[in-house]
């Protein structure tokens, strides 16, 4: 396990990519948005401390689901 530090308003993960890491929220409020396929953000949901991201794509081999 390592530690990552992101900025307000920066990506962590992107909607589309390979998903290589599992994601604990141990400071900030990230927002989870999913767009649909003309792009536009049809789900956004905020995070808190304590919460967990990015196994959808580990778990099951595939894109990652969300921004």
């Amino acid at each position: 396990m390592y530690r990552l530090q992101f900025g307000a308003g920066e990506d962590i993960i992107v909607q589309g990519e390979d998903g290589r890491n599992f994601y604990v929220i141990v400071k900030g409020n990230p927002v989870a948005k999913v767009k649909n396929e003309a792009g536009e953000v049809v789900v956004e949901r905020k995070m808190e401390p304590g919460g967990t991201f990015g196994e959808v794509a580990l778990l099951h081999t595939c894109p990652r689901s969300a921004t």
